[in-house]
Parts: structure tokens; sequence; C-alpha cells
């Protein structure tokens, strides 16, 4: 017989004693979880100055339900503590490292932790915030506050802010969700805060919302934000700084503002700032901020490589939409940036800021519908490098791509700016010092233009339905690059605003014109050949008040003339004393002569062939007279307008 005590042969409990155990430890378990629920500890009064709730006992009340631990006592292990009052601070040692000794702590409902002990490091295990604030203020100088421990973010979300631009605010801790019931999101930065808060653990997997809404979120994991699925938003003053190397994969929102690209004022931020080689692989959506009048975004680099994988999308509701892309270090856009607005007088622009380079890989969309808009691909500094293509089509209002700086913009896909509207004008132009490089097929553009600087037609680009090939400012449209020579086609004129070069050579084709000079005398120099066309058509301007001042057809090669070149002038009355020579070449071909129409009284077209020039000279004056005459003043004291006066007439019709 086995007795209900024991088994004697095993030497086991036998059934009675192990249902009476079953019985205490499910007992046990059930005290222990009423005893959970119960060990709650509330803050009674808000810390004042060099007191510490964080590990002193005179405003922590006594436990609820039970009454344990005492009311006075220190936090202690095995207690929860909430701080759950509007405003109430709970502070910690102005020095020094600090662990909270308590089980958990709550800040919720507006109350605040504030972090005063800088250089130092204060560890909370489990640290939730629901509706509460931490802040770090390190008022003893510039200076590091580290939070160590953990995070759950509850249903009302938490803030982190540090309390001004000399304070850094080290976050250690990991952000997750709660235990139980719904999760919330975070905010880095309160209304005017410029401090710094850096965040350095990559296992946080809240799954809350982001919002950065003022200072600098520096991320050094590319999990610091979160799970990816919500994403992040930049706004107010507020900046994502990344370093480390690291991949952010979620996706970004950036509200637009008033942007310093200089990066001196802290109130004019870009909204993300890179340092080193790292990656932004989710979406970024440009939105309209609170001022629609400065709704501008940035992407700076300042070292490495920023890449951008993700497409760059703004809302096609805003006024204005204008990215700047750039900085000291290069960015690399691998996906599409799509600025397509309806809202009128929009603008829809991107921006190379420089000094380094910007590659956008993809396809870039400008478009405006609202009567009185502006689309705009510009470069102020550095390289602007795009393969894909840039569409500008069924634009209502303007449209330009431009180089301003000394740095290169390179568009290696075609160019849409069509239709073509006559009320407004659809122009590629350089007029910086660098160079603008058009490689692929251009649709929809009214001009071309180099007001100074270089602009280089590429070998397999197609400008045939291109109206006006403007230069000034000493510019140079290089099309050296095209095979065969370079072909001005009916309908096409190149307009010299002021002096300019063609490089390369050049067939003025039937119906094609070279207009030399708009509101004064200008030179055009081809270096290279120039063959002009029967029917083609060179047009000079003379000016009436200074006698020999007359515009110049330079060519360094060969000047090659069919019969029925038209010559025309700008004046039918001028000085009957004066000798103006209109071109030059290094060498004459062909038998053909230009056709004068409306030639100055009293004067006939002269031809040189030794001194390979061709002129207008006064009928009455001997012709030796003439030679002497003509000799002495090739090209010398003659009145040339400013370059400065020649960019402001062409800015009045065309910019």
């Amino acid at each position: 017989m086995i007795c209900d005590a024991m088994n004697p042969r095993l030497g086991i409990p036998g059934p009675r004693w192990a249902t009476t155990a079953l019985w205490v430890m499910v007992m046990g378990l059930l005290l222990v979880g009423t005893w959970a629920a119960a060990d709650v500890v509330t803050q009674t009064q808000s810390d004042a100055a060099d007191q510490s709730a964080l590990v002193e006992g005179q405003h922590w009340g006594a436990g609820v339900p039970g009454g344990a631990p005492p009311a006075g006592t220190a936090p202690t292990a095995g207690y929860d503590y909430v701080n759950d009052q509007q405003d109430s601070l709970t502070r910690t040692p102005t020095s020094g490292d600090v662990t909270f000794a308590g089980r958990s702590l709550t800040i919720a409902n507006g109350a605040w932790l504030e972090l005063l002990n800088p250089a130092a490091t204060t560890t909370i295990t489990d640290l939730r915030l629901n509706g509460g604030i931490v802040d770090a203020d390190a008022s003893l100088g510039a200076t590091t506050v580290r939070l160590a421990g953990a995070v759950a973010l509850a249903q009302g979300g938490g803030t982190f802010q540090a309390a001004d631009s000399s304070t850094v605010l080290a976050i250690d801790a990991a952000l997750v969700d709660p235990a139980a019931g719904t999760p919330g999101g975070v905010t880095f930065g309160g209304t005017g805060l410029e401090g710094t808060i850096v965040l350095t653990n990559g296992a946080s997997t809240y799954t809350g919302s982001t919002l950065i809404s003022s200072g600098v979120v520096e991320v050094q994991s590319g999990h610091a934000l979160g799970a990816p699925a919500v994403g992040t938003t930049v706004a107010g003053t507020g900046a994502l700084w990344l370093t480390g190397d690291i991949a952010v994969p979620e996706a970004l929102n950036l509200l637009g503002r008033d942007i310093d690209r200089t990066l001196q004022d802290p109130t004019k931020r870009p909204q993300v700032i890179s340092q080193g080689d790292n990656t932004l692989a989710g979406p970024i959506g440009l939105s309209s901020g609170p001022d629609p009048a400065f709704n501008q975004f940035g992407l700076v680099s300042l070292g490495g490589t920023l890449k951008v994988t993700g497409g760059v999308t703004a809302d096609t509701s805003a006024t204005q939409a204008i990215l700047g892309v750039g900085g000291p270090g290069d960015v690399l856009v691998q996906g599409d940036i799509s600025i397509a607005l309806s809202a009128p007088a929009a603008q829809a622009r991107v921006l190379a800021l420089g000094p380094a380079t910007t590659t956008i890989d993809g396809k870039v969309t400008l478009t405006h519908t609202g009567v009185g808009s502006f689309a705009a691909l510009d470069v102020y500094g550095g390289d602007l490098i795009v393969n894909g293509k840039v569409d500008m089509a069924n634009s209502v209002g303007n449209s330009s791509m431009a180089n301003w700086g000394s740095g290169r913009l390179q568009i290696h896909g075609d160019i849409d700016m069509s239709p073509i509207n006559t009320d407004d004008y659809h122009d590629v132009f350089n007029a910086g010092s660098g160079s603008t490089l058009i490689a692929g097929g251009v649709a929809g553009v009214d001009a071309l233009g180099a007001y100074s600087g270089t602009l280089v037609v590429g070998a397999a680009a197609d400008i045939s339905s291109v109206h006006w090939l403007d230069l000034d400012g000493g510019g140079i449209i290089d099309a050296s690059g095209v095979v065969g020579g370079f072909s001005v086609l009916a309908g096409q004129e190149v307009t010299a605003w002021g002096d300019g070069t063609l490089r390369g050579d050049v067939i003025l084709e039937s119906g094609g014109l070279f207009r030399l000079g708009r509101y004064s005398p200008a030179d055009l120099t081809v270096e290279g050949s120039l063959t002009m066309r029967a029917g083609s058509m060179l047009s000079v301007m003379i000016d009436p008040t200074d006698t020999g001042a007359i515009s110049l057809l330079e060519v360094t090669g060969t000047l090659l003339l069919d019969s029925e070149v038209l010559l025309t002038f700008n004046w039918d009355q001028i000085p009957d004393d004066g000798t103006y020579v209109f071109a030059r070449w290094g060498q004459w071909a062909g038998a053909g002569r230009f056709t004068p129409v409306g030639l100055p009284t009293g004067y006939e077209v002269y031809y040189d062939d030794a001194e390979h020039l061709a002129g207008l000279v006064w009928v009455p004056a001997p012709a030796p007279l003439f030679l002497i005459v003509l000799g002495a003043l090739v090209l010398a004291g003659r009145r040339r307008a400013s370059p400065d006066d020649r960019r402001g007439a062409g800015a009045s019709v065309w910019w």
C-alpha cells in the first residue's frame, strides 16, 4: 500500500502532497499579480532647485493601495513610480551618474523629467512616457547629458528636448512600445528649442510616429528611429542629422521652411544633414510648411556621400516647392524627383548648391499648371549631373535650366519643355563661369544660351527644335564634338546680345540667321570654319553715333559663301565719312558674295581678299584712303557696350 504522504520506493511526494503544493503555487502567483498591480507610488510635489525625486523621498507619497512603501521613502526596488501632474518636475541631481532604484518610472500628462547632471549618465531601467517630457539642461556649460536604460512610449507618446544650443542629450536607451496597451509616438524638440539630441541605440523598435520639431536629431544607427512603417516628419526648425555611415529605411516627410543654405542660421536649417556615407532608403515627401511663401527643402552633405535611393515627391497642392541639394560632400539621388504643382503662381525648383557634386540618376519632373508659375533646375555651386530625363512638359508659365556657378551642369537625358508657349520662355543656358552640357534630345525649348562660360552641344544632342542660340558676355557655345559640323537650321537664329563664340565647324543653312547685336554692336567669333548657304542671313548692327562702330563676324578658319547670302543692317543713315569692318576670316572659299539689304545710303560692300576682311565704305571716299583707314581701324577704337549693359538687355527679354 502506497502511503499518501510518500512513495516509499521512489522517495517522492504522494498525490495529496502534490495537490497541496500546486494550490499553494497558484495562490502565490495570484498574490504576486495582486502585489504587482498595487505597488504604485505617486509624486505629490514638483521638485524645486537642488531637489531630486529621482533619488530622494520627500516628494513621494505612500504606495497604493497597501501603503507600502511609506510616504517620504526614497525610490526603492520593486515599486512603480508615477509623476502625472502637468508641469510637475522630477529632477536628477546636478552632478554625477545616477541610477533610478525603482522598478519603473512613468512621466505622464505633461509632467517633466529633467536631466541636470552634465557629463554624466542617468539610467532608468524602465522609463515609461505617456504624454511626458524628458528635458536635458546642461546649465553648467556646453556638455552632454546621457539617458540609459529603456523607454516605453505609451499611447500619449513622449517628448525629448535639449533646452539650449549648448546642451546635447544623448539617448543611449532603446525606444520601444509598451508591454501592454496602445503604443505612442515620439517628438524630438520643443517650440523654439535649438539643442542637439543624439540617438545612439540601434535597437529601438517603437511603432509610433516620429516628429522632429526643433533642434538637431543626430542618428547614429539606421534603426534608431524605430520601425520604418510609420515614418518620420521633420518640421518647424528641426533637422535630421545622419552620422556613422548608416542606412535609414523609413519614409521621411519634410515640411517646408525658409532655409539658409550657408548653415549659419540655426532657425533656418535644411531638414536633412549628412556627414559620412549615409543612405536614405525610404521615400521622401515634400509638404507645405506653415508659411507657403517659404516652402523650401534641403538635403545637405557635409562630407562623404549622401545617397537617396527612394523617390522625392512634392505635395501637388503646394504653392511653392524648392528643393536645395548639395554641400561640401556629394549627393547621389538614385530615385526620381517629382515636383508637379497645380496652384497658381507656383514655383517648382531643384537647386544644386555645391560646392561638391550632385548626381541625379532618376527622372526629374518639374511642372506647374497654374498661371504665372515657374519651374527651374538651377546650379549655384559645384557640379550637377542628371542622367535621367528632365520633364517640364505641359507647364503653364516659364521654365528654365541654368548654371549660375563655376561648376558643371550636365544633362545626359532628354529635356522636354513642350509645348512652346509664345507668352512665356522655356530656356536652357549657362550664366556663370562654368559649363552646361546638353547631350540628349531637346523638345519645347525656346532658347539655348551662353551668357558667360560655355554651353556644350554634345555629339548626340538634337536641338533642331530650338529657335534661338544666344550669346553674351564672352560666352561660348561649343559644338566642336558634332561630327560633320554644327548646323544652324532654317528658322533658327544665333543671336549675339554681346560678344560671344561658336566653337567648331558651323553650317548656316538656308533660312538660318546670324544676328550680331540687339541693343549695341556685338562680335561673333566662329572658332572653326563657317559655311553660309544660299538663303542664309547675316544681320549686323551699326552704332550711328560712333564712326566705325559695327558688329564683327570673325571666322578663324575658312569662310565659304554660297551665292545669295543676305546681309542686313539696322540703320540706313550713318555718318558719311566712316569705314566699317563687319567680317574677317582666315581663308576664303566659294564664289559667293553677300547680298546687302537696307544698305546705308552712300555706302557699298567692299572685300579685301589680301587682308581677309569685308566692310562698308563710303563711296565718295578714294579707294587708297579707304585701304589706309581700313588697315588702321581693324577692331581698334570701336565703341563697345559693357557686358553688364548687354546682360541687362538680355534679362529684360529672357529672364
